[in-house]
């Protein structure tokens, strides 16, 4: 890892840190994504899949997957949100891991990533990307929501600190997951100003 992706983490985990409880409101001031999980699961070989969660946060969709699985991971950089998500969804299981260096589950059968891999660029994304593949089943499912636009690197800074985001389009992670993985869904859409996009991937090739 870089110098400047060391920095950068560093600055995110304190944001996620010192803002844990003003950003878990923020978290559930938007609402559980039920439709998203809903035509995720949808598209999801088993009735009770095993399923991972990338940037579970404070637990807020934890609670509707948590509901619907046969077995269930958050996993958080923040261990403050984690904390909180462990008040949320007591019977769940949640670990405080950075995913650039955790070693995922194997035979997952969805994995979902709620504007948590945002923060990565395209070479820890395209890593990612291979290491799900290789923790899904044939046949798995992962479902992101990223911000759109051209890509670039982005530095917000406001009361939480110091956050740095990255922008992806479609066909960018189309691009870089191609190897293992069709598209099967995606839309577009403006949250509160910011243009986001929402893409399934199913996995189709034994890695």
């Amino acid at each position: 890892m870089t110098a400047q992706r060391d920095e950068d983490r560093e600055k995110i985990v304190s944001a996620y840190r010192s803002g844990a409880q003003v950003l878990a409101d923020k978290f559930d001031s938007i609402g559980v994504r039920v439709a998203d999980i809903d035509r995720t699961l949808g598209f999801c070989q088993q009735e009770r899949p095993n399923i991972l969660e990338l940037g579970c946060g404070n637990g807020r969709d934890a609670q509707e997957l948590y509901r619907r699985a046969g077995s269930y991971l958050g996993l958080d950089i923040s261990p403050d949100l984690v904390e909180l998500a462990r008040m949320k969804v007591p019977n769940a299981r949640f670990e405080v891991a950075d995913v650039m260096e955790y070693s995922f589950p194997l035979e997952l059968d969805a994995v979902f990533a709620f504007a948590s891999l945002i923060h990565l660029d395209q070479e820890e994304m395209e890593d990612v990307l291979i290491r799900i593949a290789a923790a899904l089943k044939l046949g798995g499912v992962l479902m992101l929501s990223m911000k759109y636009g051209e890509y670039r690197r982005v530095v917000k800074e406001d009361d939480f600190g110091t956050r740095i985001f990255h922008l992806y389009t479609p066909e960018l992670i189309e691009n870089l997951a191609s190897s293992n993985f069709e598209t099967i869904w995606t839309s577009q859409k403006n949250l509160r100003g910011q243009d986001w996009f929402e893409i399934i991937l199913r996995k189709t090739n034994s890695v």
